[in-house]
Protein backbone atom coordinates (compact mmCIF):
# COMPACT_ATOMS: atom_id res chain seq x y z
CA UNK A 1 0.00 0.00 0.00
CA UNK A 2 1.33 3.42 -0.97
CA UNK A 3 1.63 5.80 2.01
CA UNK A 4 1.75 9.46 1.04
CA UNK A 5 1.35 12.52 3.23
CA UNK A 6 -0.58 14.39 0.56
CA UNK A 7 -2.86 13.46 -2.28
CA UNK A 8 -1.47 13.72 -5.80
CA UNK A 9 -3.51 15.75 -8.25
CA UNK A 10 -3.17 14.97 -11.98
CA UNK A 11 -1.61 17.89 -13.83
CA UNK A 12 -0.84 17.94 -17.56
CA UNK A 13 1.09 21.10 -18.44
CA UNK A 14 4.10 21.98 -20.56
CA UNK A 15 6.92 23.38 -18.41
CA UNK A 16 10.48 24.59 -18.83
CA UNK A 17 13.10 22.95 -16.58
CA UNK A 18 16.52 24.40 -15.75
CA UNK A 19 19.15 22.54 -13.72
CA UNK A 20 20.64 25.26 -11.53
CA UNK A 21 24.35 25.65 -11.03
CA UNK A 22 25.31 23.74 -14.16
CA UNK A 23 25.20 25.02 -17.71
CA UNK A 24 21.73 26.29 -16.84
CA UNK A 25 20.27 25.34 -20.19
CA UNK A 26 16.48 25.14 -20.13
CA UNK A 27 14.68 22.18 -21.67
CA UNK A 28 11.02 21.20 -22.05
CA UNK A 29 9.16 18.76 -19.82
CA UNK A 30 5.57 17.87 -19.04
CA UNK A 31 3.94 17.60 -15.63
CA UNK A 32 2.28 14.36 -14.55
CA UNK A 33 0.90 15.24 -11.12
CA UNK A 34 1.42 17.57 -8.18
CA UNK A 35 0.97 17.49 -4.43
CA UNK A 36 1.51 20.21 -1.86
CA UNK A 37 5.19 19.33 -1.54
CA UNK A 38 6.04 17.61 -4.79
CA UNK A 39 5.80 17.53 -8.55
CA UNK A 40 6.26 14.66 -10.97
CA UNK A 41 7.44 15.46 -14.50
CA UNK A 42 8.15 13.56 -17.73
CA UNK A 43 11.21 14.57 -19.72
CA UNK A 44 13.67 13.27 -22.30
CA UNK A 45 16.76 13.12 -20.03
CA UNK A 46 17.83 11.79 -16.68
CA UNK A 47 18.17 14.32 -13.86
CA UNK A 48 20.78 13.89 -11.14
CA UNK A 49 19.25 13.03 -7.75
CA UNK A 50 19.75 15.96 -5.40
CA UNK A 51 20.13 18.49 -8.23
CA UNK A 52 18.49 21.88 -7.64
CA UNK A 53 16.16 22.84 -10.47
CA UNK A 54 13.83 25.61 -11.55
CA UNK A 55 10.49 24.72 -13.12
CA UNK A 56 8.74 27.47 -15.09
CA UNK A 57 5.01 27.02 -15.61
CA UNK A 58 2.38 29.19 -17.29
CA UNK A 59 1.80 31.43 -14.28
CA UNK A 60 4.32 30.19 -11.70
CA UNK A 61 7.93 29.33 -11.06
CA UNK A 62 9.11 26.63 -8.67
CA UNK A 63 12.46 25.88 -7.10
CA UNK A 64 12.81 22.19 -6.35
CA UNK A 65 15.19 19.32 -5.70
CA UNK A 66 15.27 16.08 -7.69
CA UNK A 67 14.27 13.10 -5.48
CA UNK A 68 14.32 10.39 -8.14
CA UNK A 69 14.55 9.81 -11.88
CA UNK A 70 13.22 6.57 -13.38
CA UNK A 71 13.21 5.34 -16.99
CA UNK A 72 9.80 5.56 -18.68
CA UNK A 73 8.53 4.42 -22.10
CA UNK A 74 9.18 7.83 -23.70
CA UNK A 75 12.10 9.16 -21.64
CA UNK A 76 12.21 9.59 -17.87
CA UNK A 77 9.91 10.39 -14.97
CA UNK A 78 11.38 12.57 -12.23
CA UNK A 79 10.03 13.25 -8.76
CA UNK A 80 10.72 16.70 -7.37
CA UNK A 81 10.49 18.07 -3.84
CA UNK A 82 9.22 21.65 -4.07
CA UNK A 83 11.18 24.15 -1.99
CA UNK A 84 9.56 27.43 -3.09
CA UNK A 85 6.75 28.55 -5.39
CA UNK A 86 6.29 32.00 -6.91
CA UNK A 87 2.83 32.33 -8.45
CA UNK A 88 0.79 35.10 -10.03
CA UNK A 89 3.51 35.90 -12.56
CA UNK A 90 1.02 36.92 -15.26
CA UNK A 91 -0.42 39.61 -12.98
CA UNK A 92 3.10 40.73 -12.04
CA UNK A 93 4.05 41.08 -15.73
CA UNK A 94 0.91 43.15 -16.39
CA UNK A 95 1.62 45.43 -13.43
CA UNK A 96 5.24 45.91 -14.53
CA UNK A 97 4.06 46.81 -18.03
CA UNK A 98 1.56 49.35 -16.65
CA UNK A 99 4.30 50.91 -14.52
CA UNK A 100 6.69 51.02 -17.48
CA UNK A 101 9.11 48.62 -15.79
CA UNK A 102 11.02 46.46 -18.27
CA UNK A 103 13.84 43.92 -18.27
CA UNK A 104 16.60 46.47 -18.97
CA UNK A 105 15.46 48.47 -15.94
CA UNK A 106 15.63 45.31 -13.83
CA UNK A 107 19.16 44.59 -15.06
CA UNK A 108 20.26 48.12 -14.18
CA UNK A 109 18.70 47.87 -10.72
CA UNK A 110 20.38 44.51 -10.07
CA UNK A 111 23.73 45.83 -11.33
CA UNK A 112 23.52 48.81 -8.95
CA UNK A 113 22.61 46.53 -6.06
CA UNK A 114 25.52 44.21 -6.87
CA UNK A 115 27.90 47.19 -7.06
CA UNK A 116 26.68 48.43 -3.67
CA UNK A 117 27.23 45.02 -2.08
CA UNK A 118 30.71 44.72 -3.59
CA UNK A 119 31.62 48.24 -2.42
CA UNK A 120 30.81 47.27 1.18
CA UNK A 121 32.94 44.10 0.99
Amino acid sequence: MERRREQRIPLDEHVLVTVLGSHEAAFPARTVDQSGRGLQIMLDRRLEVGAPIKVEMQDAMMLAEVCFTNPAPHGFVAGLRIDQILSGLTDLRKLNAQLGFNQSMASTAYSRADAAVLAKA
